[in-house]
């Protein structure tokens, strides 16, 4: 009787989990994992070339796709994802104050990249030292952003103006 019960119970519990945990497989199965080759080409090649074409030395990328760019590129990464930067990590959602102090203040990457998601977490649109500290290289209006924001907002590539006012 008591392994009847106990084996009900597993049941039970297994079945619970299948159901909670199905629709987050359906919805990762659905989503297109991001290509090595395409991260590698859009962040890792490109920005080694950003960098080489405007004679930038010892540069930083501040960069959320950095799989096939930590493989390729010459740059130092600051992960905006927050996977390899603890304080991204811990900031970037729970502590906008510190975690722009951070990008502004403490890492000042010399490049930026940012798109999607991580233009709406980030909101660096919103924060004067954004536009004092930075120059386009290239951007666009992000869709995906503006539907959740409910404004519009630019996602692009970014580099710093003292960066390339010292090659003047």
């Amino acid at each position: 009787m008591k392994f009847a019960i106990f084996g009900l119970i597993i049941v039970l519990l297994l079945n619970d989990s299948f159901q909670i945990q199905s629709v987050r497989l359906e919805n990762f199965s659905n989503a297109l994992p991001a290509s090595f080759t395409n991260i590698t080409e859009r962040f890792g090649h490109r920005f080694n070339q950003y960098a080489d074409s405007l004679g930038l030395e010892d540069a930083s990328f501040l960069v959320p796709d950095i799989g096939g760019t930590l493989y390729y590129t010459n740059l130092r990464v600051y992960d905006l994802a927050g996977l390899c930067d603890p304080v991204i990590a811990r900031t970037l959602q729970h502590d906008r104050t510190k975690f722009l102090d951070y990008i502004f203040e403490e890492a000042k990457p010399t490049i930026i990249h940012t798109h999607g998601w991580f233009t709406i977490n980030t909101r660096f649109d919103e924060d004067l030292r954004f536009t004092r500290d930075y120059v386009v290289i290239d951007e666009y209006e992000d869709k995906y952003a503006e539907e959740r924001l409910k404004r519009k907002i630019m996602s692009g590539n970014y580099v710093r103006k003292d960066a390339i006012e010292k090659l003047e």
